[in-house]
């Protein structure tokens, strides 16, 4: 059973989730606007991608420039609806072990599917979602 936006579930509104292309460019016409969680399928193909591995490894290792920041990842060819996407990353260290928090689909929406410069139906944002990672200090680098 699919949980809509206007469905109650313990007294509770349901955000729609989408995982597919074809669920984001109907909800983009039958949605009114409103947003989204994006479903496991596209987180999973989103910390599986390859560039994403390669930033997430670069922390692990100690070798980003910066304590947070943000990195970009194109889906494309793997999620087309979510396209380019935004990753902010935070890291914080104690004496031994480190904790990077990500916050994926940062600031991402689903807009103009047709790619021809105008509008034609409401574009909606996709909720930005969280997950972190424990691990080694790796070097003197993060403090």
């Amino acid at each position: 059973m699919r949980l809509f936006n206007d469905e109650m579930h313990m007294g509770k509104n349901i955000r729609k989730t989408i995982d597919s292309t074809w669920d984001a460019v109907e909800h983009y016409f039958t949605g009114g606007g409103e947003a989204v969680n994006l479903g496991i399928n596209t987180k999973n193909a989103l910390l599986n991608n390859s560039e994403f591995q390669k930033h997430h490894n670069r922390i692990l290792t100690g070798q980003t420039e910066r304590m947070s920041g943000n990195f970009g990842v194109n889906l494309r060819d793997d999620i087309f609806h979510v396209g380019d996407t935004r990753i902010d990353y935070s890291i914080t260290c104690s004496a031994s072990a480190c904790n990077v928090d990500y916050t994926l689909f940062s600031g991402d929406a689903f807009a103009n599917p047709f790619d021809i410069g105008i509008e034609i139906s409401t574009p909606y944002r996709y909720m930005p979602q969280s997950i972190n990672y424990n691990f080694n200090k790796p070097n003197e680098k993060y403090y």
